[in-house]
């Protein structure tokens, strides 16, 4: 068999050494390894799930995307395979976990700059998580004049946050926001609720007090979030931000006056 090198070329010899399935539509070594990379991955939607779910969580592998070839023969190739639309490539992609061999674990198209790192996507997700948090205002109504026995309604001025999406790399990332409300009244009782209160006659959360006085009053807020990347996870943000702001609440007694 005689092998002709051309200059700047890097041309496959292994073609009678290692079996058809192994060579048949992936162009070789490092030289054309389109994405190479330590760590874990978020892989393309065309990659089976249990493919991504690996790369995704695979914090001290190597991994790799390689060009796949458009078929002239079983064994030879003409060029990439243009299969994905724009500027997106077709790629085939590889992990390899420590002291074991290289896992195929499917094909897909990337656009330019490959595949996210994890660890990119985690800290996009939480910066968006953090930037959009409101402010906490807690109210309680009446504001003044609460009398005993009768229910005092709370706010903490906030709502739950709608869903974020935006794209990392061309790869849709939904952000999903979660509180919980935890309000201390003062009297040694408190309540966690998932609901933010209202005004009057909606009163989502109310307390009432069986004495009269002034009691101060605190809420914490505990947001957490999770996210998806193209349709995989959900992944937690890793931080938990709390919040917490008082109020005072004077409670007075009331008197029956008889009047003719």
């Amino acid at each position: 068999m005689r092998v002709r090198f051309l200059p700047g070329t890097f041309v496959l010899i292994a073609a009678l050494l290692i079996p058809a399935a192994a060579r048949a539509d992936v162009i070789g070594d490092d030289e054309r390894d389109r994405y190479v990379g330590t760590g874990s991955v978020i892989l393309p939607g065309e990659v089976p799930d249990s493919g991504r779910r690996v790369a995704s969580d695979c914090p001290g592998c190597d991994w790799k995307a390689t060009i796949v070839c458009e078929m002239t023969s079983a064994s030879s190739c003409r060029g990439e395979a243009r299969l994905c639309q724009g500027d997106r490539e077709f790629l085939r992609f590889w992990v390899k976990r420590p002291g074991e061999d290289w896992q195929m674990l499917g094909m897909g198209c990337v656009g330019p700059g490959g595949p996210p790192p994890k660890e990119a996507v985690d800290r996009a997700a939480h910066d968006r998580f953090i930037a959009g948090l409101p402010r906490l205002a807690p109210r309680a109504q009446p504001p003044s004049g609460a009398l005993v026995a009768l229910p005092v309604g709370l706010r903490s001025g906030q709502s739950a946050v709608a869903d974020r999406e935006w794209d990392l790399l061309g790869v849709p990332v939904t952000l999903h926001v979660q509180p919980v409300w935890t309000w201390t009244f003062g009297d040694g009782t408190h309540l966690s609720t998932r609901e933010p209160g209202d005004r009057w006659p909606r009163l989502t959360v109310a307390h009432t007090y069986t004495r009269p006085g002034v009691y101060r009053v605190r809420v914490v807020t505990t947001w957490s979030a999770t996210y998806t990347v193209d349709g995989l996870g959900p992944f937690p943000v890793a931080e938990q931000i709390r919040q917490g702001r008082g109020l005072r609440v004077r409670v007075g007694e009331a008197r029956a006056v008889l009047v003719r």
